[in-house]
């Protein structure tokens, strides 16, 4: 269906997820559930419309969603991360409502707990978790997009054996699907990674908004050009200057390489 002019899916993940819970009995748990994961999208998306994104498409998933963002790639990174903490935060809030107001609904003890379970789930640092997306906007703080790409990889592959070894004997079946779930998108990421970068060049050389951050890198000048795309950072504006023997030889905005780099290619 389509709403607001981007569409609105659900992943069959979540029709897996509603079939286990229904056969287990667990139905109420499922609805309040699902309840949260459209409160938390839409937490992000309000966000994201509030930066003035352009969302094409919203994915309903078990724990949250995925948002398709036209351009997302050389957003700045203050802008990414707000929108990817109003999910938690949104679930930090309710948390803290049940808390201080001790609401006496039939359903307030598994909206407690579905809801603390969805926040602590949410902040695990795996792809493409919130807590995954975090570590990916840290590490484009200081690392360019490409090396960002590799660390939030690292990151996501190392946390998800950690937590399978240490649960795995008393780990749902429920839970079990999402794990594998978020194991497969960083596969994905990681087979896609040289794709993404890409994208992420074409975006930056398509860039015309003028407030983005300015950042003047020096380099030698007989730097290879593709030395000088894997030092591109997300929602900066670049510039190089080249040196020969500690005089500066030329001057190159990143426009400038990533134009040279694909007539090149």
């Amino acid at each position: 269906m389509k709403a607001n002019n981007f569409f609105i899916s659900i992943h069959p993940m979540l029709w897996v997820m509603a079939m286990a819970s229904f056969l287990s009995g667990q139905f109420l748990s499922f609805f309040v559930l699902f309840v949260l994961v459209l409160m938390h999208e839409a937490a992000h998306a309000m966000t994201a419309v509030f930066f003035r994104w352009e969302i094409t498409k919203l994915t309903l998933l078990p724990f949250g969603g995925q948002l398709i963002v036209k351009k997302i790639l050389n957003k700045p990174v203050s802008e990414e991360l707000a929108v990817i903490i109003s999910g938690p935060l949104l679930h930090l809030l309710i948390h803290l409502i049940i808390l201080n107001f001790q609401p006496s609904f039939f359903f307030t003890d598994e909206l407690y707990h579905l809801n603390l379970q969805l926040l602590l789930f949410n902040l695990l640092p795996v792809w493409p978790l919130d807590g995954g997306r975090i570590c990916y906007c840290i590490a484009n703080l200081f690392f360019p997009f490409k090396k960002s790409i590799h660390i939030s990889i690292v990151c996501s592959l190392i946390s998800l054996i950690v937590i399978i070894i240490h649960l795995l004997d008393g780990l749902q079946f429920q839970w079990m699907l999402l794990y594998l779930y978020t194991a497969v998108c960083t596969l994905q990421l990681y087979r896609n990674r040289h794709m993404l970068h890409k994208q992420f060049l074409l975006e930056k050389w398509g860039e015309n908004a003028t407030d983005l951050k300015h950042k003047v890198q020096v380099v030698e000048g007989l730097t290879n050009i593709q030395v000088l795309v894997n030092k591109m950072y997300k929602g900066k504006k670049q510039r190089f200057i080249l040196l020969n023997n500690g005089k500066m030889i030329g001057n190159l905005s990143d426009v400038m390489i990533i134009k040279r780099y694909f007539s090149a290619s």
